[in-house]
């Protein structure tokens, strides 16, 4: 729904998917509540959407879903880094990557990086950040996501710009 623009519609289905009674699995449940959040995230409804990772994430770790409860403790570093709190990213980051790392998850990898980068160059700590996204970069690269190399060269150009390192920023 996101990609296409159809966020509103997105959330009203799983609002209601999620309301109806029944007898639903709890992944299934999970995984409604981490999209829900997600389109929550995308109109900037970050209480609600923390609270419907959290209660996702519960559910993954019960569940024994190792990538899902990392993908929820993404989308709170996700929420995190949206409302500033850089040490709360790094904390669920951390966590993310620790666990993308044991599946051998490379998009996970590559994304938790980037949280982890985007926290560093909050605190300004940018030759961390400039590490991290180049090995988020790296990942990235062997799996040809073009839209993400994209936005994590934009984000290396951002601290070279704000290192005042114009010749950097352009290249």
């Amino acid at each position: 729904w996101e990609m296409h623009g159809h966020v509103a519609e997105g959330r009203q289905l799983l609002e209601t998917a999620l309301a109806m009674q029944g007898d639903v699995p709890p992944n299934a449940r999970a995984k409604a509540l981490r999209g829900l959040a997600a389109l929550m995230v995308v109109q900037g409804d970050y209480a609600p959407a923390t609270e419907h990772y959290e209660e996702s994430l519960a559910l993954h770790r019960e569940q024994g879903d190792r990538r899902s409860e990392a993908d929820a403790l993404a989308g709170l570093g996700d929420i995190a880094l949206l409302q500033g709190d850089a040490d709360r990213a790094t904390e669920v980051f951390t966590n993310a990557l620790a666990i993308y790392q044991s599946i051998d998850n490379t998009w996970g990898i590559a994304e938790s990086k980037n949280g982890l980068a985007a926290a560093a160059h909050h605190w300004r700590q940018l030759d961390r950040a400039i590490s991290l996204y180049n090995e988020g970069l790296d990942q990235f690269k062997r799996l040809g996501n073009e839209h993400h190399i994209a936005k994590t060269l934009n984000n290396l150009a951002t601290i070279a710009h704000d290192r005042d390192d114009y010749q950097e920023a352009m290249r």
